[in-house]
């Protein structure tokens, strides 16, 4: 009896297996769209990249267009210079020869005056440096290197989201890789029969669920752009702060242009450096600037990718002038690691390290090592002389300091005078012992120092300093180093000493102008050795910085304010001086004629000369009586007056007059500005007058 065929029993569905087929699906899925997402970052990395490298070209071709412009301009400049002073040239020869009682010639020269004066003009209606920018080339050139500015930046923005889709791109690769695992993970699960497959399977879903989240990051993080408007403002505060430093002002005023860049772009990094920047003081006992901001600023920098040397370097100079020297150490250690060739950083590091208490000549000998490498004598003498001048700020700031700091100043100093005495660091012994000098504005009949003090007015011309000494050879090497504010005014190296073994002499600084005021400091060196240094203050006072001029042709000696322009003219018709300020018709000029009778009438005759001829071009022309007058610092005359110019000026003048001491010759010096400016410049004129000297001897 046939029995029923059984119907087999349908087989259960593996919903593990699966589950796993469906994960490594999505895996795979998973996987294609990760790779699309790092194809496109790298491609548009690499794209950035590329309009980046065109932007550099683009911005090195405006840079050098820009120097041929501003060239271009410079040169210019240099010829409507060069006919103004040919104008200048002819107006003094004309003022001179009409003295003389030859206003014929002298209106030949009025018109050759003319004439250079127009074509003055038209150079200067071609050029913008003259008629947009008052001869300003610094804010000229500044202008023209804008466009090259903004172009570079354009260039750094997009090279730095270049940087960042990159970032992107090896992101997507990481979790590309981390995918791997999953799917190694899960079709792992697949060849298992025990538990661990369950458990082979669950780390590859954590896996995959993490690179879900992880790439769900990636693709939301933004890549920050940099608005052109941002740029604009940036380089525009940058142009501002090039222009400050050049002219030695705080930059202060391109902060509001650094702040506008801020708010269109929070993560612009280079803004923010150099608003640090511009907040930095360059001395630790003149602080007035906002250092906890600029460190702010400088953090800021750093934190979105702007770690750089100058960034890390001006980070520890604030972190020093906040007095957090440890922070200082650690900021100015990471610039130096970057860039050791910056030789403002090993002088730093070696401040920073006296000012912990730290041993500092390891430093320090790298810093004069840099300093000796540098490309001029200039910058040799600025690091050292800035190193000495930190070192005495720290000094003074910190007392309890003092005594350890002296030695290193000392190092600096004689680093510096071996090197302008050898050409070399040379260390000799050295016997000889001298006192702390002594200032004084004046020598008695002994030939010793008088007038004694340590502060003296801005009218000093000459000032003194008395060495008392001992032990001195007289094959010795010796330098006496004058410097005002810091900056070195006048170095001199002695090949022998010629003052005997022990005693007194003297060193002195003078300017026939009056000493510029300020802080002189002097140094005596000796076989390279420091064995004395001292100060005196000059003081300020209303009159405004001087300068000295000798002219031969005419036998005088003169002194003018800093700025004016001087004009010496000796020829077979006429010799004149005189200087002039070239933004205003002020004029001081001075003659030389024989004296035919050796009395005062000789001056009368050449001021009645003049006055004759200045009346002949004016309808109101008024004169003054004559009257008795010091000029040279000796008895004179002086001749007030006063008339309306060609161009309608209304002009104050004065003839001042006086004789050499032989008689032989009389000197006459015009005096001429706009009228409302007589009444202030008087104290002026009349130093002048006073400090005129004759040195005329035939």
């Amino acid at each position: 009896m046939l029995e029923p065929v059984p119907t087999p029993e349908p087989e259960k569905p593996d919903y593990f297996k699966n589950g796993v087929i469906v994960l490594l699906t999505l895996l795979s899925v998973f996987a294609a769209t990760t790779t699309l997402l790092q194809n496109f970052a790298s491609l548009r990395g690499s794209d950035l990249a590329e309009q980046s490298s065109f932007k550099a070209v683009n911005a090195t071709g405006l840079y050098f267009s820009a120097g041929l412009a501003s060239a271009q301009g410079t040169d210019v400049l240099q010829r409507y210079k060069d006919y103004l002073q040919s104008a200048v040239r002819a107006d003094t020869k004309a003022k001179a020869l009409r003295m003389g009682g030859q206003s014929p010639l002298a209106a030949e020269y009025d018109l050759d005056a003319s004439r250079w004066q127009t074509a003055a003009a038209q150079v200067a209606t071609s050029n913008p440096l003259l008629t947009q920018y008052g001869s300003d080339q610094s804010l000229y050139s500044e202008t023209l290197l804008r466009d090259g500015y903004l172009e570079e930046e354009r260039e750094q923005t997009l090279l730095q989201q270049s940087r960042l889709w990159n970032d992107k791109a090896n992101s997507y690769v990481a979790v590309l890789s981390t995918l791997s695992v999953a799917l190694f993970l899960a079709g792992l699960s697949l060849t298992l029969s025990s538990r661990l497959r369950y458990v082979m399977a669950m780390a590859g879903v954590a896996l995959a669920l993490g690179c879900a989240v992880w790439t769900l990051f990636i693709v939301v993080s933004p890549v920050p752009q940099i608005s052109e408007a941002a740029i604009q403002h940036f380089v525009d505060g940058r142009i501002k702060y090039d222009l400050d430093n050049q002219r030695g002002a705080n930059a202060t005023d391109a902060i509001p242009d650094f702040d506008a860049a801020i708010k269109l772009a929070p993560t612009y990094s280079r803004v923010y450096f150099y608003r640090s920047l511009a907040n930095t003081d360059s001395s630790l006992e003149n602080q007035h600037l906002d250092a906890q901001q600029a460190i702010n600023d400088a953090l800021k920098s750093i934190s979105l990718g702007n770690a750089t040397a100058p960034v890390y370097g001006n980070l520890g100079w604030l972190y020093y002038l906040k007095g957090q020297y440890n922070s200082a150490l650690s900021n100015t250690e990471k610039a130096l690691a970057l860039s050791p060739n910056e030789c403002y950083l090993p002088f730093n590091h070696g401040l920073i390290l006296a000012a912990l208490g730290r041993p500092v000549d390891s430093a320090y000998g790298t810093a004069i090592d840099c300093a000796l490498r540098q490309s001029s004598d200039y910058k040799f003498s600025y690091y050292m002389d800035t190193g000495v001048a930190d070192l005495q700020d720290l000094a003074q700031a910190r007392p309890d300091l003092k005594d350890k700091l002296q030695p290193m100043i000392r190092r600096l100093k004689e680093g510096l005078a071996q090197t302008r005495m050898y050409g070399q660091l040379q260390t000799n012994a050295v016997d000889a012992t001298f006192e702390a000098p002594t200032f004084g504005s004046s020598l008695d009949q002994a030939g010793n120092v008088s007038g004694l003090g340590d502060q003296f007015p801005q009218t000093t011309t000459i000032l003194y300093a008395q060495l008392k000494f001992t032990g001195m050879k007289p094959d010795s090497r010796w330098m006496a180093r004058w410097l005002l504010d810091g900056q070195e005014y006048l170095s001199t190296v002695y090949d022998k000493w010629d003052y005997g073994a022990s005693g007194q002499a003297w060193v002195s600084v003078f300017n026939n102008a009056g000493l510029n005021s300020g802080t002189y400091n002097l140094d005596i060196f000796v076989d390279g050795q420091l064995v004395g240094s001292g100060s005196a203050v000059v003081l300020p006072g209303q009159l405004p910085p001087m300068t000295a001029y000798a002219s031969t042709g005419v036998g005088v000696n003169i002194s003018y304010p800093q700025g004016w322009a001087e004009t010496d003219i000796a020829d077979n018709e006429v010799s004149v001086v005189a200087a002039r300020d070239p933004l205003k018709p002020t004029f001081f000029g001075v003659t030389a004629w024989v004296a035919s009778t050796g009395t005062d009438n000789d001056i009368f005759q050449l001021f009645k000369l003049y006055l004759d001829a200045v009346k002949q071009n004016s309808q109101d022309f008024t004169s003054e009586q004559r009257q008795p007058f010091i000029v040279a610092s000796s008895n004179g005359w002086f001749n007030a007056y006063q008339y309306t110019d060609k161009d309608g000026n209304v002009i104050h003048g004065g003839l001042a007059g006086v004789l050499d001491a032989q008689k032989k010759f009389t000197y006459i010096v015009v005096i001429e500005c706009n009228a409302a400016d007589w009444d202030p410049q008087l104290p002026l004129f009349n130093v002048m007058l006073n400090r005129m000297t004759i040195t005329r001897t035939q």
